[in-house]
């Protein structure tokens, strides 16, 4: 059963359009940082520190990073500091990346499934549209009301049976009404259809917006995680290394970077 968000209050609303959000699965859990692996980062950033196993990385700006970007646009300020690495660092980038690549994987897949339904609906959305508009039209035509000459005519049996004019007149305004109710049903029904296809597709487009915003922001929580997991071994580190506050002020932890399908999921939503 799909439910709908109803300002935040729980409650199941029938809302057509394309002004409110769908439950597309249950918000996942968050990520703990928990005693395990705050002593492997611990553990591990003193001896690293002890044993002095460092080495420089080439990385490649990264367009999150503030420092990067402010380097570029204001030569005058003080660039970042390179970074460095150690063999824990990119056990835990590698881990991030990992972990990013089957979220990944399960958005397209979700994603490829939602597409499908949304060409189909918007097909069933173009059919009806059309449909719509030609009963517009038998509409109109039927709303317009019959001439005087069409009121006169009287059909072969009518002659024969010598019926006076005001009766064949009456049964020709009793078929013009009829036949206005039957255009006006049909194009009640078709409005109808066409207004649910218009909402079907709405809410699949939402769908879909909303899976690419799960998708970036579980990602974005990993990076948060995996981040804070460096942070605490490079704490360490430097706090038994010999040189730790010249190490510290000189260069920085290496860490992941945001996939490039992140972002291009964000410029497509400011796009939109």
């Amino acid at each position: 059963m799909r439910r709908y968000l109803d300002g935040g209050a729980g409650r199941r609303s029938e809302v057509t359009g394309a002004a409110y959000e769908s439950w597309v699965r249950p918000p996942a859990r968050p990520i703990r940082y928990g005693l395990v692996e705050r002593w492997l980062d611990r553990r591990n950033g003193r001896i690293d520190g002890k044993k002095a196993v460092l080495r420089l990385v080439q990385a490649e700006p990264d367009a999150s990073d503030d420092r990067a970007e402010t380097a570029n646009t204001h030569p005058r300020e003080t660039p970042a500091p390179p970074p460095i690495s150690t063999f824990y660092v990119d056990s835990l980038c590698k881990r991030f990346g990992s972990v990013a690549e089957h979220e990944k994987q399960q958005r397209d897949e979700r994603l490829y499934l939602l597409s499908k339904k949304l060409e189909a609906a918007v097909a069933r959305e173009k059919t009806a549209a059309n449909k719509l508009e030609v009963a517009e039209a038998a509409w109109k035509g039927a709303s317009q009301p019959p001439t005087e000459e069409t009121l006169r005519t009287r059909h072969v049996a009518e002659e024969e049976l010598d019926r006076p004019t005001y009766l064949s007149r009456q049964r020709r305004l009793a078929q013009h009404g009829r036949t206005r109710e039957r255009s006006e049903s049909r194009y009640a029904a078709l409005d109808e259809e066409w207004h649910a296809c218009n909402a079907e597709v709405a809410d699949l487009r939402n769908r879909i917006s909303t899976e690419r915003r799960i998708a970036d922001s579980r990602v974005r929580a990993q990076l948060a995680h995996t981040q804070r997991r460096i942070a605490t071994y490079w704490t360490h580190l430097i706090r038994t290394y010999e040189r730790g506050a010249e190490l510290n002020q000189n260069l920085r932890p290496a860490g992941p970077r945001l996939p490039d399908w992140t972002r291009d999921d964000t410029d497509g939503e400011e796009q939109r």
